[in-house]
């Protein structure tokens, strides 16, 4: 080892062998000892350095998968795990799921809000999506009025809810107010059942009038769908 990292480790200089000639044999054995104390000292903490070197070295290799099938075998079983926890913790606070309802803009077309709503759907938040397109219209006159849609996504679990809810809405905030005709809902996989039934099922109301104006908008809701050659919903029934 050089006497300059000596200096800058603050160790002893290498033994000066012609300068210790002169000394007595207690003052050389002392000069030796300490120089060989430290030196060993150094020895180690270098060890240590190599060994935490290495343990990264290994940690990287694992992590792309360059050791050994065994050890890839081990590295997939780990993502199984970690993608399993993340589902069970997602399902004990009920947020699984999202639910968003969107109206436009009364100004903004409906081949432009499919554009942002197809965008929407395809982003990385959704691991898998259900949406369905409807009116408010009551009548044939009216058909078309009031056009929005129902999405149910599955939350990538890769993405907070907080941060889920943030991308919707800077996806949307072109085509509508994202605080007034835009509502976000974080879900559990209960309440995301029912809103596939509702998207894919028969609309029913509580009150036999309600009921009755429910299913006269469905039934405007298929004629408006014919009309702009729409799907009743796109994705998937059962996420």
């Amino acid at each position: 080892m050089s006497s300059r990292l000596y200096k800058i480790m603050n160790g002893p200089p290498e033994p000066d062998l012609e300068l210790m000639e002169g000394m007595s044999e207690r003052e050389q054995q002392r000069i030796l000892i300490g120089y060989l104390d430290w030196n060993k000292n150094f020895d180690k903490a270098v060890d240590k350095f190599k060994q935490a070197k290495m343990m990264k070295i290994i940690a990287m290799e694992y992590a792309l998968g360059k050791i050994d099938s065994q050890m890839n075998a081990m590295k997939d079983y780990e993502k199984e795990l970690e993608s399993d926890l993340k589902e069970e913790t997602a399902k004990e606070h009920n947020n699984t799921h999202v639910w968003v309802t969107v109206s436009p803009k009364p100004t903004v077309k409906f081949i432009d809000f499919r554009k942002v709503v197809e965008k929407l759907v395809n982003r990385k938040l959704f691991s898998k999506y259900c949406y369905t397109y409807e009116q408010r219209g009551k009548t044939e006159n009216e058909l078309g009025q009031g056009f929005h849609v129902h999405i149910l996504g599955k939350r990538n679990l890769n993405y907070k809810p907080n941060k889920v809810v943030t991308h919707i809405k800077n996806t949307l905030k072109y085509i509508c107010d994202v605080e007034k005709c835009c509502r976000i809902q974080i879900i559990g996989e209960s309440f995301a059942k029912d809103k596939i039934d509702y998207m894919t099922g028969i609309k029913t109301g509580g009150a036999d009038n309600d009921a009755e104006d429910k299913q006269l908008k469905q039934s405007m809701d298929v004629k408006w769908r014919e009309r702009e050659e729409l799907l009743e919903y796109y994705g998937e029934k059962i996420i």
